[in-house]
């Protein structure tokens, strides 16, 4: 059986947005590149800069 993708809500964009800013404003506070921001939370580059971007669907897991 094929499963749909669902469509986000508006709580779930909203959290998402909100995410995404801090995270570029607690970088920017740093005056961290993104590649440094990445290195000192143990990510690759690539996705905080999805983070950033609002284009990922984070997980706690991703945080712990």
């Amino acid at each position: 059986m094929i499963r749909e993708r669902s469509r986000p809500n508006a709580t779930f964009l909203g959290l998402q947005t909100r995410l995404a800013d801090n995270v570029k404003r607690i970088r920017k506070q740093k005056k961290w590149t993104q590649e440094e921001a990445a290195w000192q939370c143990g990510i690759a580059t690539r996705l905080l800069q999805r983070i950033e971007a609002e284009d990922v669907n984070l997980t706690f897991v991703t945080f712990a």
